[in-house]
């Protein structure tokens, strides 16, 4: 049974059995700090000039008795902007003026561990693996050609699906509001793409294609809602 598989599995057990036990959902919002060399900006083959950037998702957990510990399957939209400023290495002559963004759709699910240190205060700490959804950068810009002629290149980057990890540690308080810091990666999706454009009445075709490591901080402030309790 593949990874996928047992996703799925988990998510039909955790549905089935979550009227008998106590479960709460996490709605959060924050902020991304890409890391390694999602965050390089050099001429590497992997330098992905990935910029600050912010996150949002929903997270699910289902407490197994008095144990501390629940499983907990959650879902993360994180967004990373391209940095504009840079060198488009693919075409040559190419000026870039306008990027997108980097958007991973994080499917994550896992253990996590809570201990009260009192009435309102509990702290956490959790492990997930799942797949992520990972789509590229949108690429605009010129290429002037013999004439003087400003020519336009546009370029959207491909989506692909990846295996990733995520671990992290937080805070509730007062039961609700809840602040985390989590590190994922994400996987090393392969972006491929294609570039058509004219210059001097002559029609051009430049693959584009890279493989770029993910992984990134996440600070996220949010809301817990209880179930059951």
């Amino acid at each position: 049974m593949n990874r996928k598989s047992l996703l799925v599995l988990f998510m039909l057990l955790t549905t089935a059995f979550s009227q008998d036990l106590k479960n709460s959902l996490l709605l959060d919002a924050g902020f991304s700090l890409p890391l390694g060399d999602f965050a390089k900006k050099d001429a590497s083959e992997t330098a992905g000039f990935a910029q600050f950037g912010f996150g949002a998702g929903a997270e699910y957990d289902l407490l197994f008795g008095e144990s501390g510990i629940s499983w907990s399957t959650g879902f993360h939209y994180i967004a990373n902007d391209y940095q504009t400023e840079q060198a488009f290495k693919w075409i040559e002559d190419f000026q870039l003026q306008d990027t997108g963004t980097y958007s991973n759709f994080a499917f994550l699910t896992g253990v996590k561990y809570q201990k009260n240190l009192g009435d309102n205060f509990t702290l956490f700490g959790l492990g997930q693996l799942g797949i992520n959804l990972a789509h590229g950068p949108f690429f605009g810009g010129y290429i002037v050609d013999d004439a003087g002629n400003f020519n336009l290149v546009e370029v959207e980057m491909g989506s692909q699906s990846t295996q990733g990890y995520g671990c992290g540690v937080g805070f509730i308080a007062n039961r609700t509001t809840t602040v985390a810091f989590r590190y994922f990666s994400l996987g090393s999706p392969l972006f491929s793409s294609t570039a058509n454009y004219t210059t001097d009445n002559e029609s051009h075709s430049v693959d584009i294609e890279w493989k770029q490591p993910i992984s990134m901080f996440l600070l996220t402030v949010g809301y817990t809602i209880h179930f059951n309790d």
